[in-house]
């Protein structure tokens, strides 16, 4: 990966933790950057991307569409949460996860 600075390490870490592919990374911000009229944040990009394939993930691993995203990207103060709760590893995925299937 590359501009590893501009974004949140714990990203890239709950990113890879989860398994998620990231073999369209580098074209995806390229073409939203070519998009764009003025040049965008690239870390932006990336953590937005990312966090759209992690979000992905959580819903394949949790079999279920109810679960809550919430984001807000912005450099490196970019928060992440599922129903309300900030998630920034794979064990805080994992339970929210199993609490979702407790309520379930």
């Amino acid at each position: 990966m590359f501009y590893e600075d501009d974004y949140p390490s714990w990203i890239g870490t709950l990113f890879a933790s989860l398994g998620c592919d990231d073999k369209d990374l580098e074209d995806n911000v390229f073409r939203i950057v070519k998009e764009q009229e003025t040049p965008p944040h690239i870390g932006n990009i990336i953590a937005d991307l990312l966090l759209c394939e992690i979000e992905n993930k959580i819903i394949e691993l949790a079999k279920t569409e109810e679960l809550i995203f919430r984001k807000y990207i912005n450099g490196m103060d970019t928060h992440f949460s599922i129903n309300g709760i900030s998630v920034t590893d794979k064990s805080g995925v994992l339970n929210i996860i199993e609490e979702f299937e407790k309520a379930a």
